[in-house]
């Protein structure tokens, strides 16, 4: 199954929602994720589940520093991504901080019919804004939606999915959550809220990833970008790059320079290329 080439984030839905077992069983087939990231994300919420309320969870150092030790483990403030989570202490205060605001919102279901979208959707857009988890040469992130929706997703299982960019961006187009964030999260709220109300969520929660409504939602998606062949610009301009570097390495073998193929010269690599194919489009340096 492939998604055509011109298909849009509406098409996308209309399939994600008619053929939903399917995409969540393409995920639950091949997890693209991690068994430790899997064993993080099951104890915080097994952890979770044991306060009367997730406020009280967010009040509790023990939970905040599973919680933290999960989103670390999930990629976020990786150093790869130019970010850090804050230390422990300031991230136990942080999760203080929102408990009352988590607190207005812990009796809600995405799957609800009776829910206000547009109230949840500003409401969890409110704590994701004063949320600053992660920080980039000492000053909080401005782009919050994946660390914030990935720390409200252990507190609001039930309510709050988490986003990304190698699969919710590319499944709703949302290009690195660069502009009008509020805009687009209310968006995608929205359009997951439907999703949610149409496929029944509840009665696939049980065991490995599927361990909650939301994240049953979550691996749907992930699993249509996994069978539909969706892929990310990171991914795709990597996938290039590798593609551009196997085509030098031939040509250099083919023209009887092996030699340039050796550790710690690429710099003549590249020079020697440039001179014999001038005006050929090169892979970035790093």
């Amino acid at each position: 199954m492939f998604a055509p080439a011109d298909d849009n984030v509406e098409q996308r839905l209309d399939r994600l929602e008619h053929a939903f077992p399917e995409y969540l069983r393409a995920f639950n087939t091949k997890p693209p994720f991690r068994d430790f990231q899997l064993q993080d994300h099951r104890r915080t919420l097994e952890l979770l589940s044991s306060f009367t309320s997730a406020s009280d969870a967010a009040r509790d150092g023990g939970f905040a520093d599973s919680l933290a030790d999960t989103l670390k483990s999930w990629g976020v403030g990786a150093e790869r991504h130019n970010g850090a989570l804050v230390p422990p202490p300031e991230f136990r205060e942080q999760l203080k901080s929102i408990s009352l605001d988590v607190a207005g919102l812990e009796h809600l279901r995405i799957d609800d019919p009776a829910m206000d979208e547009e109230r949840a959707a500003r409401l969890v857009w409110l704590i994701i804004k004063d949320l600053d988890i992660v920080r980039c040469k000492g000053r909080p992130v401005e782009r919050k939606v994946v660390s914030g929706t990935k720390t409200l997703h252990h507190l609001l299982p039930n309510l709050v999915f988490p986003i990304d960019n190698e699969y919710t961006g590319t499944f709703f187009e949302w290009t690195d959550f660069g502009h009008h964030l509020e805009e687009h999260f209310g968006s995608v709220f929205r359009q997951v809220a439907a999703i949610a109300r149409a496929v029944s969520p509840q009665s696939y929660v049980g065991e490995g990833w599927n361990s909650s409504i939301s994240k049953v939602l979550d691996n749907a998606i992930v699993g249509f970008c996994l069978s539909e062949g969706l892929m990310s610009r990171n991914k795709s301009r990597n996938k290039e790059k590798k593609a551009i570097i196997r085509t030098i390495h031939k040509l250099a073998k083919q023209m009887g320079r092996e030699d340039l193929l050796e550790p710690g010269r690429s710099d003549e690599l590249i020079k020697w290329m440039l001179k014999e194919l001038p005006g050929a489009e090169l892979p970035p340096q790093s």
